[in-house]
């Protein structure tokens, strides 16, 4: 578990030290928008090792419960990040998702005990191997300003894989051709252009990197959902799979 941003009275965030200095698009998120960042700040923190808050692991039930090696939970924005688990003859590949603490009803109140049933991809294992895959760069702007090219890295378990430039010429497109299945493969922009925000989000075998052009001074903060457990659509997990129970504590005492 990664604290990413402080959570502030007006119900905005700011970044924490740690991740302020990362290009991140922040305004007005929708579900998809929210699913990219948490795509694009896992592989930052797998590029740069960025040390976790928190961690621990499942018990026999598939339950985890936060805090788990630290006193308590403040307010603020969580990046939850799984590891790969094989059950058999099935892979389990959690998502990583974003949970704000505290969260509010529908009346306002807000509320610290929050329970979280995290989104899995499930892959036969008899099934994996090698296959090709691809990213494609997506621009958000006039052109005016936009580079002829951009460096995309491609990481195998959190360690440099292959490092490509994108342009015009190829159509902002690259492809790898029979990538391991093992790996936890990510993607990261090598150098963000001056004046653009960064997401990446995964569709099936294909990386989508984009680029959204914003004033200077913009895309620092967002305004947090007031309602729901999680900002995407999300499965009740069957039997048998992982999921997490996250708690915190207001620092006034409530629970």
């Amino acid at each position: 578990m990664y604290r990413i941003a402080d959570v502030l009275p007006d119900r905005t965030w700011s970044l924490t030290d740690t991740y302020a200095g990362y290009p991140l698009w922040l305004q007005d998120l929708d579900s998809a928008g929210l699913h990219a960042l948490a795509c694009t700040l896992s592989g930052y923190i797998a590029r740069d090792g960025l040390s976790p808050c928190d961690s621990g692991i499942t018990g026999d039930m598939g339950q985890l419960h936060f805090p788990s090696r630290q006193p308590e939970m403040t307010a603020g924005l969580y990046l939850v990040i799984g590891e790969p688990l094989t059950v058999e003859d099935t892979k389990l590949l959690p998502d990583p998702f974003l949970v704000c603490l505290p969260e509010t009803d529908t009346s306002g109140a807000a509320f610290f005990d929050v329970t979280v049933f995290p989104k899995f991809e499930k892959r036969a294992v008899w099934k994996e191997a090698a296959a090709d895959l691809s990213v494609e760069k997506i621009w958000l702007d006039d052109g005016a300003e936009r580079p002829e090219s951009i460096n995309i890295q491609l990481y195998c378990d959190g360690v440099v894989y292959s490092t490509v430039t994108l342009g015009a010429e190829y159509g902002w497109r690259h492809t790898w051709p029979s990538l391991a299945a093992g790996c936890s493969w990510q993607v990261v922009e090598d150098g963000v252009p001056e004046g653009y925000a960064v997401s990446v989000d995964r569709e099936g075998q294909t990386f989508l990197v984009t680029n959204r052009a914003y004033p200077a001074g913009d895309g620092t903060g967002g305004v947090l959902p007031q309602t729901g457990r999680l900002w995407w659509p999300v499965p009740l997990l069957t039997v048998g799979g992982i999921f997490v129970l996250l708690a915190g504590r207001n620092k006034r005492g409530g629970t």
